[in-house]
């Protein structure tokens, strides 16, 4: 289960030397990988409450493309509105890229196009545009996603530069495996392994004592199910539901950016 590898990532961190980062003291931990089986169930975090309605609302975000907050005000999501420009909107980042990439590139589309080829191992979309860099007012964290068809399946590996693990990666798990249930269903395929890489793994200093509540604290061992009412073409939050999602309590982190 996704816990214990969570919780071991957790652990390793708060035995690093503290260092100065951009934004204040970390914990770093230089490329760390984690595997995940999707067969066993959707990979919700239970060591802590994990607010999964707000991730998904924020992968549809990304996926459809959009770039405004009003959209993610909506969902209740308003971590983002301090990066947001006069117009609402995040410029450049991750939809924007996904779905408009050098203002002519639709990723989505071409990794479904690609997953259609019988041996393919292009089917790759990127969120790292070094062009655009400078029109970002926060450059994505994680920057890429390879997906491979095996034996009847759909594995996908989740590229990152820089990873807030206590607060970003909980929620950046439920989008790659989104992502990953999207592209395996359009593939006619099972899903298969999410595999994580995470080149820089940080924990905060002020999320240090966050942590250490964390790994105290024992799996409930529940086996959450993703459950999709459809997979269109634009996906909205009220269309996918998590079931089976136990938790312990909610264990409350400040946003560092």
């Amino acid at each position: 289960m996704i816990d214990f590898d969570y919780k071991k990532l957790l652990e390793k961190a708060l035995l690093q030397t503290g260092v100065k980062g951009r934004n204040g003291l970390i914990r770093p931990l230089i490329n760390e990988s984690i595997k995940i089986d999707l067969e066993q169930g959707f990979p919700v975090i239970t060591l802590k409450k994990v607010l999964w309605e707000k991730a998904i609302a924020e992968f549809c975000w990304m996926f459809n493309g959009y770039s405004d907050v009003e959209y993610l005000n909506k969902n209740k999501i308003y971590w983002w509105n301090d990066w947001a420009n006069e117009n609402g909107l995040i410029e450049k980042s991750y939809g924007h890229q996904l779905r408009n990439y050098n203002g002519n590139i639709d990723q989505i589309k071409y990794v479904e196009e690609e997953l259609k080829q019988e041996h393919s191992r292009r089917a790759y979309m990127t969120l790292w545009n070094p062009s655009e860099l400078n029109d970002q007012a926060l450059p994505c964290c994680y920057t890429g996603f390879n997906f491979y068809k095996v034996n009847g399946k759909l594995h996908t590996v989740m590229n990152f530069r820089s990873s807030d693990i206590f607060l970003g990666l909980p929620f950046d798990i439920i989008v790659g495996a989104m992502f990953a249930h999207y592209f395996a269903q359009k593939a006619g395929l099972k899903v298969g392994t999410l595999n994580l890489s995470i080149a820089n793994a940080h924990l905060y200093s002020e999320h240090e004592e966050a942590a250490r509540e964390t790994i105290k604290k024992q799996s409930t061992y529940c086996t959450a199910k993703l459950k999709a009412k459809k997979w269109g073409d634009i996906l909205n939050p009220e269309d996918f539901k998590i079931e089976n999602y136990k938790s312990n309590e909610f264990i409350k982190a400040d946003l560092i950016c």
